[in-house]
């Protein structure tokens, strides 16, 4: 494997550990292992960023493990991806259901105006 292709592996893991960091934040924020997997994260993000900037296997290899060793603090949380994946998604159709009740909302007060207008 190419060390960019490292690199954009390391990229997309951190992605998900961070949303699993940010579920863990919000439903166990009282957890101090929360807290050690926020530092944890922020540990791995640094070395990813040196990896970055260094494009070395060394570097790439310490973010690997800083990454590794954030998995694991969330694994004893028991945050799995998939519950941040069914959460985001959730949160999607949720927004989705309020646009949409935002323009019918708009529509209705805007017909309310029209008839309004009509009357006066």
């Amino acid at each position: 494997m190419s060390g960019w292709t490292v690199i954009e592996t390391l990229v997309e893991d951190l992605g998900d550990l961070s949303a699993q960091v940010h579920v863990a934040e919000r439903t166990l924020a009282t957890d101090p292992r929360t807290r050690a997997a926020r530092v944890a994260l922020e540990r791995a993000t640094e070395a990813l960023c040196t990896a970055i900037d260094e494009t070395s296997s060394t570097a790439a290899d310490r973010a690997a493990s800083a990454i590794q060793d954030t998995r694991s603090l969330l694994a004893e949380l028991g945050v799995a991806v998939q519950t941040s994946r069914t959460l985001a998604g959730a949160a999607r159709r949720l927004i989705a259901q309020s646009e949409r009740e935002r323009k019918r909302a708009d529509d209705l007060r805007r017909r309310l105006l029209e008839r309004k207008r009509g009357k006066a």
